[in-house]
């Protein structure tokens, strides 16, 4: 059991944050939600209901806690200027918490006890008990209310954040600038993901087949000293090495966000535009475990190896729309550009077999190996047409032989203006296009509906089918 003891607000409680005077404006964030202790409605009148609501930051969600020198704290509300009370001074499990102008009495005054990590319990003084979320709810606007003691229920244990923390600055060397980003693996080519999508607290977090949606889409966000923080955009959680712990094969899950640095990494860059990321508080790296290839496989935290498994390549996040509004052609829209072009129907990227430099390479799609030959540069060359250029081998996409015929395989080969190298792109749906050889208005799509890395691209009248659309990821 964790032992407690009168908490003065000594900086040691406080992993994540620099030292505070005893007296001082904090937010108090909830371990069990994440939200943040406000106002209803940011309320100015005496009684109004205390809850929780999103860290949003609003001076309702700032509290000024000032030590009454006897171990206890008056604990008042900066926007209202009124004090945290229970209500009408009640002593029973489930008595509201309000505000109140301060006058002074014992259910206005309250010890902060501390708890494992830098948490705290906030416990009224009348009635030794503390203030918790009703009802374990995690939604924002759920009341809060005092209730006794059950020793390690999270839903009572809160993290106090100073409001005058330094502003982030991100540090100009660091290999990643503030975004929302796909995480491809170096190693399987798989992308991180919550699994099965989930929004629940404690998900676990996994590689899976490039599908763009937004549980495949992580918003890195600066925090202090140079870390981040790494949230998922369909969950709002973000990444969290389970339990803090600091040993290998830690499980990685998402978590509400509470200031920890187990929540917090820093991003080292790797060589080859790859990077690392390691836990704040073990100075791990996050690995895909055990070298698995499959859909499904596990994140775990390891020691640093600098492996391929270890390694991980940030790709600008697809958009939630169209990528453009100018009608059904792109003609101009993407060019200059480079892209991955990532196939709807199984997740795979455009690629050149072998990554070959020869004349006549096939094309194909394959596992996200983040190479240049997976990069294709854009190039208008009138009238709403491209030639499409592989990085790797500069020779561009073909049709073979200037064929007319569905099925006939798509190829590189030099650039001789010929419209069967020049191809329209057209939006198509969620964000996805499609690309049209000008000979033929034909699509390039992927051959059959194979799901399996390898699969040959052809051209084939369009019909709208999965395999004839593409995600373009600008690099």
């Amino acid at each position: 059991m964790v032992m407690r003891t009168r908490l003065l607000l000594a900086a040691a409680a406080f992993g994540c944050c620099a030292a505070v005077p005893a007296d001082g404006r904090y937010y108090v964030l909830n371990k069990f939600s994440g939200k943040a202790l406000d106002i209803v409605d940011a309320s100015l009148d005496e009684m109004a209901d205390v809850q929780v609501a999103d860290f949003d930051k609003y001076p309702s969600q700032e509290w000024e806690f000032k030590n009454l020198n006897d171990g206890f704290f008056v604990i008042t509300n900066v926007n209202s200027g009124f004090a945290l009370e229970v209500a009408a001074g009640s002593q029973l499990d489930g008595a509201n918490i309000i505000q109140y102008s301060y006058i002074g009495s014992p259910n206005q005054q309250f010890g902060v006890l501390e708890e494992a990590d830098g948490f705290v319990t906030i416990q009224s003084r009348h009635a030794g008990k503390p203030i918790q979320i009703y009802g374990w709810k995690m939604y924002g606007g759920a009341s809060v209310s005092q209730w006794a003691s059950t020793g390690q229920n999270i839903h009572q244990t809160w993290k106090l954040i100073p409001v005058d923390m330094p502003a982030v600055v991100p540090d100009a060397l660091s290999p990643v600038v503030a975004g929302i980003y796909l995480i491809g693996n170096r190693y399987s080519g798989k992308y991180v993901q919550v699994e099965y999508g989930s929004t629940d607290r404690q998900a676990d977090v996994e590689v899976s087949t490039g599908t763009f949606g937004p549980h495949q889409q992580w918003r890195f966000v600066p925090v202090e000293d140079g870390f981040w923080k790494i949230e998922n955009l369909n969950s709002g959680h973000v990444l969290h090495v389970e339990d803090a712990s600091e040993e290998d094969g830690a499980n990685v899950i998402q978590y509400p966000y509470l200031h920890l640095p187990h929540q917090q990494f820093a991003i080292e860059a790797a060589g080859d535009g790859y990077i690392t990321i390691l836990s704040r508080h073990a100075n791990k790296a996050i690995e895909l475990y055990a070298w698995e290839m499959d859909d499904g496989a596990e994140l775990k935290q390891q020691s640093s190896s600098g492996q391929p498994n270890q390694q991980w390549m940030l790709v600008d996040a697809p958009p939630t729309g169209p990528p453009v509004t100018v009608g059904p052609s792109m003609g101009g829209t993407l060019s200059g550009n480079t892209y991955y072009l990532g196939n709807k129907y199984n997740g795979r990227y455009l690629d050149v077999e072998g990554a070959s430099t020869e004349l006549s390479a096939r094309l194909q799609v394959n596992n996200g190996t983040f190479a240049s030959s997976q990069l294709w540069k854009f190039t208008d060359v009138g009238d709403d047409y491209y030639k499409i250029e592989n990085v790797n081998s500069g020779l561009v996409m073909e049709v073979a032989a200037q064929s007319y015929s569905d099925g006939v395989y798509i190829q590189q080969f030099t650039y001789n203006q010929g419209p069967s190298q020049q191809f329209e792109v057209r939006e198509a749906i969620d964000g996805y296009v499609s690309i049209h050889a000008r000979h033929t208005d034909s699509a390039v799509g992927m051959d059959g509906f194979s799901l399996e890395s390898g699969a040959y691209v052809t051209q084939y009248e369009y019909i709208g089918g999965a395999n004839q659309q593409w995600i373009l990821m600008k690099v």
